[in-house]
């Protein structure tokens, strides 16, 4: 609610109500006071008059202004001991007063314990008195804190920063890097030493083979004889190398197989774990959306409702003042009646004074004339003086 200065009021009066005067003056600062959240403490600050004052003025233009401004804790115990004050001079007492009562703590966020310290009350005697007229607990939320809340709730929705998706990166596992010794067979060397053992032996068996057919032909030792042992060594040796490079090519390849197989399922890993991770940040994104859509619903209902308090307490006051109203039209009848009353017993001397000059007969001339029937109180007064 907004803090006016007593400068900003009188100028405001001075410059919207300059042409106005006597109540309609009076009604229409009461209505802008109203609308505007100022107190009548506030508006007699302004212009040097009393709270009482202010209030008899409103009263005298059909209006009435409320004595504070404040909400809740802010609210001294003074202030609405004064306003309790203020409902019992409008002639409220009883459950209505304790209604009206009810329905302006509800409006400015005074909760039980408050108003029973204000009042000099057990707080137990207050809610026993709620309870059975069957209303709700007080509370220290009335509905200007709701639509401040509401409004909060709603700029927080407005601000609202969306968590933002980022592709989850990885560094793919791959064979070049990977160190394929520990995929190697440990017993690689010494299957080749093993078949390199038994070509060797194949190959002396062959050379004694040689040697046995060159005695035989009495060549033994000759050209013939070293060129027929230098080609078996020959095709040994070649058999050799291409028995070990086959032997350690398979070696390799089944050590390259097993180290491609770990990196693909390394690999599809780190994907599922990148997929995960994204898929984790949607569902927190979504999370984040919903419950600022959650807090923004939220709001807007804490607005409904203080704006729903709001107008329920204006009806009620409304209500309240007309009941006060209807009140002082009764009273004033009442005062007028008495009054009526109290005029005839006054001009009853005066009237009896004009039946008793009505009785009295004239004389004029030494003659005695009467005007008409002269009814029964002319005759005995004229047979009065007869006898007399």
């Amino acid at each position: 609610m907004a803090t006016f200065t007593d400068q900003q009021i009188r100028d405001y009066v001075s410059n919207n109500f300059g042409n106005l005067s006597g109540t309609e003056l009076h009604r229409a600062v009461a209505d802008a006071a109203n609308k505007f959240g100022v107190s009548s403490n506030q508006l007699g600050s302004a212009f040097g008059y009393t709270n009482a004052e202010v209030d008899n003025y409103a009263r005298k233009a059909g209006r009435r202004i409320e004595p504070v401004s404040q909400t809740g804790s802010q609210i001294s115990d003074a202030n609405i001991r004064r306003y309790v004050q203020d409902l019992q001079d409008t002639g409220l007492s009883g459950d209505e007063l304790g209604r009206a009562v009810y329905s302006a703590a509800q409006k400015y966020g005074i909760d039980e314990n408050q108003y029973a310290k204000a009042m000099g009350l057990s707080t137990d005697e207050i809610r026993g008195w709620i309870q059975d007229q069957g209303l709700g607990a007080l509370s220290n939320v009335g509905p200007a804190e709701a639509m401040q809340s509401a409004i909060r709730g709603t700029y927080d929705a407005m601000s609202y920063d969306p968590q933002q998706v980022e592709a989850t990166s990885y560094d793919p596992a791959q064979v070049a890097t990977t160190d394929l010794s520990a995929y190697m067979n440990p017993y690689t060397q010494e299957v080749i030493d093993r078949s390199m053992a038994d070509l060797e032996r194949a190959r002396q068996g062959n050379i004694n083979n040689l040697g046995f057919s060159a005695s035989q032909a009495g060549a033994f030792g000759g050209s013939r004889h070293g060129v027929a042992e230098a080609l078996t060594n020959e095709g040994f040796a070649n058999q050799a190398g291409t028995m070990a490079a086959g032997l350690r090519q398979q070696g390799f390849n089944t050590a390259l197989g097993q180290a491609q197989y770990d990196v693909g399922a390394q690999n599809t890993a780190l994907q599922f774990g990148a997929q995960q991770g994204m898929n984790a940040q949607q569902l927190n994104q979504n999370a984040g959306v919903q419950g600022a859509q959650l807090n923004l619903n939220a709001a807007n209902q804490m607005g409904q409702l203080g704006n729903l308090g709001f107008t329920q307490q204006r009806t009620i006051n409304s209500d309240l003042f007309n009941q006060g109203l209807a009140q002082q039209q009764l009273n004033q009848q009442a005062l007028n009646a008495a009054m009526g009353q109290y005029q005839t017993w006054a001009g009853y001397p005066a009237y009896g004074l004009g039946l008793s000059n009505t009785a009295i007969p004239k004389t004029v001339g030494g003659t005695t004339t009467t005007g008409g029937n002269p009814g029964l109180l002319p005759t005995i007064g004229w047979g009065l003086r007869q006898w007399g």
